[in-house]
């Protein structure tokens, strides 16, 4: 149920900020969209990791890999899902990039937004604080809760006889 509140929320929030820069100019939209295309693909090539792991060779080579690379970018932008955090897909650093920037590129695509009426704006700014305080609050409640090891370490400090260990194979 968290999960899908996450999920809820990043979608929203990336909507709202898609939403409010098309109604200002569909130029915004394919400049701030192929602008985190463009810097999610650099940081790709930067780290030597733009290649799809299926190995192919020329055209269809690279075919693949934008093709693979444009679609996990548009997955991982819209649904908050956590499969494409995999370092054949986006990899731990941009997914985590992405996480924080979906955050706050309602807040930026706010101050492009131009319609006159500023009780309206405020109404939106309003929306977005609101939408923000309720992802904390979730944020706060999943990373609060003990897991695995450290939930086992926490016994263990008590008093508690559990039985710690680093790996599940070690004799």
């Amino acid at each position: 149920m968290l999960m899908m509140l996450i999920s809820a929320l990043h979608n929203l929030s990336r909507s709202v900020a898609v939403a409010l820069l098309a109604v200002t100019s569909g130029r915004l939209v394919v400049f701030f969209v192929g602008g985190e295309m463009l810097l999610y693909f650099l940081l790709k090539i930067v780290r030597r990791d733009f290649w799809y792991y299926p190995r192919l060779t020329g055209f269809w080579k690279l075919l693949t890999a934008i093709f693979e690379r444009i679609l996990v970018k548009i997955i991982a932008d819209f649904t908050s899902s956590l499969f494409p955090r995999h370092p054949f897909g986006m990899g731990g650093l941009a997914f985590s990039i992405n996480m924080v920037w979906a955050q706050a590129f309602p807040f930026v695509a706010l101050q492009f937004f131009e319609d006159g009426d500023t009780e309206r704006k405020g109404t939106i700014t309003l929306f977005l604080v609101d939408r923000c305080h309720v992802a904390v609050v979730e944020h706060r409640v999943l990373f609060h809760h003990r897991f695995g090891l450290h939930h086992n370490i926490l016994q263990h400090n008590d008093g508690a006889t559990v039985r710690v260990r680093s790996f599940p194979l070690e004799r």
